[in-house]
């Protein structure tokens, strides 16, 4: 359909419904063509992108800004709450931002996050995993959320960037005031105050680390930054090494428990060999991952998708899901299939916004499934899956997650 054609933008609703299994809204859009005009919550209007090659082309296109400031995104014509939720967002998070700050802040970080560096992090990472299952051995029935998904990749970010991990304790609050917001304006305050309370963090340490440098990443950005980096930003780009680092792969891990306890043959491969996942991951990140619907985008000049004119100044919802789910690209896309032969997904973006992390998320993914249920074969929900509660906002995620852990494996 052309933008003339539109009789009326659909509502993007954070339903129970659509929390719970976004996928058939997705899918329906994707049929109706490459772009579907939608109301957010917040009450702005927004073109959903579904088709594969046409979120590649936004999330590479050169006419398409990261930038989502007020001043250049528009976002000042809706309430002031919620302009000033996106300006304390913002600063000094290079994800939210084009070159050349986007460049001049990635290049202080992105050698720590090579291939090669997280490699070396693996028996790291399998010693968090073991200890933290570990404390569960013995329990019958836990939140695998806080005691598990969450903590896990919350302690691998503290060894990493160097956070004492008592502190970690208070970040969930914060995450979760500063993630929850859907643009509704009565929360708007609480996200200003979360994003405060994480740069005062951060500014604080990092002087700390100035003064007495160790061997960690935190300490390495703040030595090595130079002149080109103001305090401030500094903070930024670590609230979002913390942040980032966290949260999606927290989700990741939940949602690929869903997945595997939904998919049986699937999950008697990982209950067989728990190194298998090392190959199967991307597919579970590509069927059920966490940035659902999508990522933010702004565009600055119009945009073409087959018929389809997205105008210049348009928000954009590149929906990565459905991109991961078009029939187009994947053979059978509702389906888990670990023989899946070929898997360009989009889970971790595409262009200059490439997720720095996806290594490392996907040690993490590889080493906390396999350990899990390594131990805890017999793993289960302890609640029917309608009953699980799904958190508003444009990230999916449990809140919680009740599981019977079942034995221990005995041989």
């Amino acid at each position: 359909m052309g933008t003339s054609d539109v009789a009326g933008p659909a509502e993007l609703s954070m339903s129970d419904e659509f929390l719970a299994n976004p996928h058939p809204c997705l899918a329906a859009w994707r049929e109706s063509g490459p772009a579907q005009p939608v109301v957010l919550p917040d009450g702005r209007e927004c073109w959903v992108v579904t088709h594969y090659p046409d979120v590649v082309n936004v999330l590479s296109s050169p006419h398409v800004s990261c930038d989502l400031s007020p001043e250049r995104s528009g976002v000042d014509e809706v309430a002031p709450e919620v302009a000033e939720a996106f300006r304390s967002i913002r600063q000094g998070l290079f994800i939210n931002m084009d070159p050349p700050d986007h460049t001049r802040l990635r290049k202080l970080v992105v050698r720590e996050f090579s291939a090669r560096r997280v490699e070396a992090l693996r028996p790291q990472v399998r010693a968090i995993a073991d200890k933290l299952l570990d404390a569960l051995d013995g329990a019958d029935e836990v939140d695998l959320v806080r005691s598990y998904s969450y903590a896990f990749p919350v302690s691998v970010l503290c060894a990493l960037l160097g956070i004492p991990e008592e502190d970690a304790v208070q970040f969930r609050e914060w995450t979760n005031q500063a993630l929850g917001f859907v643009g509704d304006p009565e929360k708007a305050p609480q996200v200003v105050s979360a994003v405060n309370s994480f740069y005062a963090y951060f500014e604080e340490l990092l002087d700390a680390k100035r003064r007495n440098p160790e061997d960690d990443l935190l300490s390495a950005l703040v030595t090595g930054a130079g002149g080109e980096v103001d305090d401030r930003e500094l903070a930024g780009v670590a609230l979002l090494l913390f942040v980032a680092g966290h949260e999606t792969t927290s989700h990741s891990l939940a949602l690929g428990v869903l997945s595997l306890l939904d998919h049986p043959a699937e999950l008697a491969v990982v209950r067989e060999d728990p190194t298998a996942l090392a190959a199967h991951v991307d597919e579970l990140l590509r069927y059920d991952g966490p940035s659902t619907p999508g990522v933010f985008r702004f565009t600055t000049a119009d945009i073409q998708l087959d018929d389809t004119t997205i105008p210049a100044g348009s928000w954009v919802l590149a929906s990565l899901a459905a991109a991961n789910r078009d029939p187009a690209r994947f053979s059978s896309p509702d389906a888990l299939d670990f023989d899946r032969a070929e898997n360009q997904h989009v889970a971790f973006g595409r262009g200059m916004h490439y997720c720095l992390g996806a290594s490392l998320a996907k040690v993490e993914m590889e080493i906390g499934l396999g350990s899990l249920f390594q131990r805890y074969p017999n793993l289960e929900l302890a609640v029917p899956v309608e009953k699980l509660r799904w958190r508003p906002g444009y990230m999916r995620a449990v809140e919680e997650l009740p599981v019977r852990l079942g034995p221990l494996r005995t041989s």
